[in-house]
């Protein structure tokens, strides 16, 4: 398979595009001064470029509350951004695995939450992620949607590393304590995701 990984500089592409490369697969991986996903232009040279089997859209504005601040850039990036990487994938006949988050959700259910439970996101990050979602399926029809939550791994700003940081600072330790969910390691999902795709699957799925 020929692979094509946006945002391949984020902390779950460092762990995606090795574990590719493991499964055998080509692996074109894009930063984003190689391709701007808010401009469909550079995408489209690129995917020409490569003709990939697959595009894993993986580029995204991840700082939760800094998206309250910057609205309109998070609709940019994630809701129109993820529109672009399915129109040209679909334009050169590649399906496209879109990543997207819990945040779509509200977390009022007290059960895990299931991938045909109706989206109701409470914060501006959530509403853009699931316009980033609605956005694949109109764009693509052989799309699959990947709902996970609280990365941690190399190469990004993440809880486990913030905690460890301040414990090794002596720094008191102040967290939320009205917050749930599962920490998912880089390491775990970036497999899980070429599984998923080399088993030819389509829809949504939920991994943590």
């Amino acid at each position: 398979m020929r692979a094509v990984v946006t945002g391949a500089g984020g902390m779950l592409g460092r762990a995606l595009v090795p574990a590719l490369r493991a499964a055998g697969h080509e692996c074109l991986a894009l930063a984003k001064a190689d391709a701007d996903v808010t401009r469909i232009d550079d995408l489209r040279r690129a995917f020409a470029d490569a003709r990939p089997d697959w595009v894993f859209h993986l580029a995204a504005y991840t700082q939760v509350n800094e998206c309250e601040s910057r609205e309109e850039y998070a609709q940019r990036v994630n809701g129109e951004g993820a529109g672009n990487a399915a129109r040209a994938a679909a334009e050169v006949g590649a399906p496209v695995l879109m990543v997207s988050t819990d945040y779509v959700f509200d977390g009022k259910k007290r059960q895990p939450y299931r991938e045909d439970d109706p989206p109701a996101p409470l914060n501006v990050y959530g509403a853009s992620k699931l316009a980033g979602e609605r956005a694949t399926q109109a764009a693509n029809p052989r799309h699959l949607i990947l709902r996970t939550a609280w990365l941690y791994g190399r190469g990004g700003r993440n809880f486990p590393d913030r905690i460890l940081a301040q414990a090794q600072a002596g720094q008191p330790l102040r967290v939320v304590n009205d917050q749930r969910g599962a920490p998912t390691w880089t390491e775990d999902l970036a497999p899980a995701l070429v599984r998923l795709v080399d088993a030819g699957q389509l829809g949504t799925f939920h991994c943590t």
